[in-house]
């Protein structure tokens, strides 16, 4: 089982094989939990056999649920098949999380030899933490900035003392709070940035410039 959002529309996808003459234990369908992070949760009843291996999945429309449309998602369900001829039974628990980048900001940045400067077009109000890494795999950032964004704005930072022509990867992180409770966290997509060439510096000789004579 896997899944895809795209506000609002969560797309459900199976994949495997049901083997001839094994139907669904419940005649209905298998019972698929939706729940949110803020404690939401929704049931919803699919014919497996019907949607099995199909590439547009199963979509369910959000927006008329409970579920928070800006959280990330955990889907659970207890798969279970029969043969009626045998009595035979199959069944395994499946779980997908879905990371929700529907708050993820526009980002735009500018680079110098030296420097990452950055803007998020900011709508939903978060806690936006802007990390810079030397690989989008990276768990510990090379620097972070942390803003606490009331309404929707445009947000300004920037990295600084870097090296020049080097390549970072710069990624936000999405936090929602209740309570001052961590309650939901969307990691955005990494982009990469590139600082330019640095300035030239004059050379050194016994610790002074060295300077060329021009010849008239």
């Amino acid at each position: 089982m896997s899944a895809s959002y795209t506000n609002p529309t969560l797309k459900i996808f199976f994949n495997g094989t049901i083997p001839l003459g094994f139907v669904t234990c419940n005649p209905g369908g298998i019972t698929v939990t939706i729940s949110d992070g803020y404690g939401n949760t929704i049931n919803q009843v699919i014919n497996l056999p019907t949607v099995i291996n199909t590439i547009s999945g199963y979509p369910i429309d959000l927006s008329a649920t409970p579920l928070n449309l800006l959280s990330n998602y955990t889907i659970t369900t207890t798969a279970c098949i029969t043969n009626s001829e045998d009595g035979s039974q199959c069944q395994t628990t499946l779980t997908y999380t879905v990371q929700n980048q529907a708050t993820c900001p526009p980002l735009e940045f500018e680079t110098t030899f030296n420097t990452i400067s950055y803007s998020l077009g900011v709508l939903t109000p978060a806690t936006y933490v802007v990390e810079l890494l030397s690989s989008c795999g990276d768990t510990v950032p090379i620097a972070s900035n942390t803003h606490v964004v009331p309404s929707a704005s445009t947000v300004l930072g920037s990295f600084t003392g870097l090296y020049s022509l080097t390549n970072y990867i710069i990624r936000v992180k999405v936090q929602l709070y209740s309570a001052d409770v961590l309650i939901n966290e969307t990691v955005c997509p990494c982009i990469p940035a590139t600082t330019s060439v640095g300035p030239c510096i004059a050379p050194v000789l016994d610790g002074s410039p060295v300077i060329t004579p021009i010849v008239l």
